[in-house]
């Protein structure tokens, strides 16, 4: 009776740490997912979205690019512009760093030629898996308040795994009609430590930082930017 009692505790005191187990599990796993977004804030310095020095590329579990992709902060401006809106960014956000992409029209854009208006930029690759999957939903946020938000979709253009060609006939057949840039020089990519994609960030109209995500957002997730930018009232 003693043995079958000590095991009716054993088998309890087991369930309990099980369920104790996956509560702190799911708990971790909410506030680190990968599709969380983080807000900046000024003591921060720009986000690295991988580490320097990787040479990991495997686009199903986190889409990786190479190294050459990771750089030097030394182009973020400490600068903080006031704003008065209660939704978007204040002086706690940090200057978002300038680039220059081109576009389909191989036409030089720059992030500052926006300035005024809220940018959403996003880093991704045709051979990146989790990239296309939420492209859909920056499609869907694109023909909402693609007359608000400028979308500026950089496609990583290395010359060898994507070039201007393949990432255009991914977007073609997927019909996809939000504007597609290419950092054929790595020039945002290296201004934005991208070492993993996808990557986001939400920009405000002052050319301040709001909050980035890494990893595949949800469309709640791009809601959530749009929402920090005064685009959307939650």
């Amino acid at each position: 009776m003693r043995k079958y009692g000590k095991l009716v505790i054993g088998i309890i005191v087991l369930a309990l740490l099980l369920g104790g187990s996956a509560f702190l599990y799911k708990g971790l796993a909410e506030k680190y997912r990968p599709d969380a977004l983080t807000k900046t804030d000024k003591e921060e310095d720009l986000p690295e979205t991988g580490q320097q020095g990787t040479e990991d590329r495997s686009d199903e579990t986190g889409g990786r690019t190479d190294s050459s992709a990771a750089g030097s902060n030394d182009t973020v401006d400490s600068e903080k512009t006031d704003n008065s809106g209660d939704n978007t960014a204040t002086d706690d956000s940090a200057k978002a760093p300038d680039f220059t992409v081109v576009n389909e029209a191989e036409e030089e854009v720059k992030l500052s030629d926006f300035v005024g208006k809220p940018v959403v930029l996003n880093f991704w690759a045709s051979w990146c898996g989790p990239c296309k999957s939420e492209m859909p939903f920056f499609q869907n946020m694109y023909d909402t308040y693609g007359e608000e938000v400028v979308f500026m979709m950089v496609n990583l253009t290395d010359g060898s795994r994507e070039t201007v060609e393949t990432a255009l006939d991914y977007v073609q057949q997927a019909d996809y009609t939000f504007p597609i840039y290419f950092d054929t020089n790595q020039e945002a990519a290296y201004a934005y430590y991208v070492s993993s994609i996808p990557a986001t960030y939400f920009i405000d109209a002052e050319g301040n930082l709001v909050a980035y995500g890494v990893g595949s957002l949800q469309e709640e997730n791009i809601l959530q930017g749009l929402s920090m930018l005064g685009i959307v009232t939650e």
